[in-house]
């Protein structure tokens, strides 16, 4: 290893998580920047107490959430992954969830307020469940207005577009929101959402461009939870929503697993997060 650069460790890391595990690409990009800094403060000669003492320092700061596991996939991707039973990571405070039902003509009246670059796609994401760095990559080419009179297809993942664990698939939306997606194809390629530019970024360049796109965007949608009086409102939230509908609608748990793109059913489960207050609204019914 001392043979090496950190730039050649953090290309190393870099192949690891890209080829060996399923991190979305967001993911992928934080850990490499925090094992980055890392390595430019303590070099390659590092022990097991340097890499506890910069956790602990970090969370100083409270920007150490999943630092641990950076450590994990860098100590596994240098051959030292028994070290990892060592590290002592340490963990905010988990955020108290705060998912509400939002009746449906009270979403529309928040998208409503968006600027125009932003509404469509709080729209795409609250009619699809998609992720936001879904959302923000989708392109023309990937959009398919053919296939079904009825439902508007979009193809999420291969080529330019970004899914987590790069596990491509497909999302509807109904056709009547054609007209605001056509509003943005101005050419057969390229990006709906995002500057033309962003196909010309390096990888990383395009991690930092979309990371503070994704600021900006959440700042707006929170202004708008905010003027409601719903606390965190964010693209998240719009994911949560639209479970929530799917599921009032008569849905399968097995299939909306399949339509948000995870790997385990138990991740699909914290998306309905109605449940109570259906069951609330039941109980009342009957009585």
């Amino acid at each position: 290893m001392t043979t090496k650069t950190i730039q050649e460790v953090i290309e190393q890391l870099n192949d690891y998580m890209e080829v060996s595990t399923t991190l979305a690409f967001t993911s992928r990009k934080k850990y490499g920047k925090i094992i980055r800094l890392f390595l430019l403060s303590h070099g390659l000669k590092f022990t097991i107490h340097d890499i506890n003492k910069f956790i602990t320092e970090r969370n100083k700061k409270r920007d150490c959430y999943n630092y641990k596991y950076a450590f994990q996939y860098f100590l596994t991707s240098i051959g030292k992954k028994e070290l990892y039973d060592q590290v002592k990571g340490v963990k905010k405070k988990p955020r108290k969830k705060v998912f509400k039902h939002i009746p449906k003509d009270t979403v529309q009246k928040m998208l409503n307020m968006m600027p125009a670059k932003y509404r469509y796609m709080a729209l795409i994401q609250y009619k699809t469940g998609c992720r936001f760095i879904e959302a923000a990559t989708i392109r023309a080419e990937n959009i398919d207005f053919n296939l079904s009179p009825d439902l508007i297809y979009i193809t999420l993942g291969g080529g330019l577009t970004k899914v987590k664990g790069n596990k491509g698939r497909k999302v509807r939306m109904p056709n009547k929101y054609g007209i605001y997606l056509k509003q943005f194809m101005l050419r057969p390629y390229g990006y709906l959402f995002l500057d033309p530019k962003f196909e010309n970024y390096d990888e990383q360049r395009f991690f930092n461009a979309i990371e503070t796109y994704k600021r900006y965007y959440n700042e707006e949608l929170t202004k708008v939870g905010n003027y409601y009086g719903f606390e965190g409102f964010s693209s998240h939230y719009l994911r949560h929503l639209f479970a929530d509908e799917y599921m009032s609608h008569k849905g399968t748990i097995e299939s909306l697993k399949l339509v948000m793109g995870h790997a385990n059913i138990d991740t699909t489960l914290q998306y309905v997060s109605v449940g109570e207050e259906a069951a609330d609204r039941t109980i009342k019914a009957m009585d």
